[in-house]
């Protein structure tokens, strides 16, 4: 499945899952308000079907959207490795350095850790590629380490520019 229509179902599921998390909330609702009285068993099966539906969709989302991000950074990392690519710095923020040393650091995007820091003074880069379009990756160095650097994109419609895509560890990176 190509990432657009993996992008396209995993809108869908998170409307189903926004709708869900609504319907799973009238669920418990439903079967707390029917533990009361024996004569509403029907009603309290009804509404742990409801909590159980929003919990289903929820894992689902999820995994669509941890496959979605998966697909993205395997997209950006195989673009790293065509020679064809060319990347060029908007600002000279972390210093001046190749195409190829860039290239190089990229292809090491991965799924991030999350933690309890944010991101600071960020780089713009200009990818250039004759089979895509020109787009942007936007490096950011992390406030609390050193080495990480997180990276965004502005290469897919159907995400945020400022949608973290993963976080790379670079030495070169100053």
């Amino acid at each position: 499945m190509n990432l657009e229509k993996h992008a396209l179902l995993y809108e869908i599921t998170s409307i189903v899952f926004g709708i869900s998390v609504f319907l799973g909330l009238l669920g418990w609702l439903i079967a707390f308000v029917s533990q009361f009285e024996m004569s509403y068993l029907k009603f309290k099966k009804i509404g742990l079907i409801l909590i159980f539906n929003a919990i289903f969709w929820g894992f689902a989302t999820l995994g669509i959207y941890t496959k979605l991000y998966n697909k993205i950074r395997n997209e950006i990392a195989t673009l790293m490795k065509d020679p064809a690519t060319e990347i060029y710095q908007e600002d000279f923020t972390y210093g001046k350095l190749s195409s190829t040393e860039l290239k190089t650091e990229i292809k090491k995007i991965n799924d991030h850790n999350p933690g309890h820091s944010n991101y600071e003074k960020c780089m713009l880069l200009t990818v250039i590629n004759k089979k895509t379009k020109t787009f942007h990756l936007t490096i950011c160095k992390d406030t609390q380490r050193d080495h990480i650097y997180w990276i965004f994109t502005d290469k897919y419609d159907f995400i945020n520019h400022r949608t973290e895509i993963g976080r790379i560890s670079s030495e070169i990176l100053k």
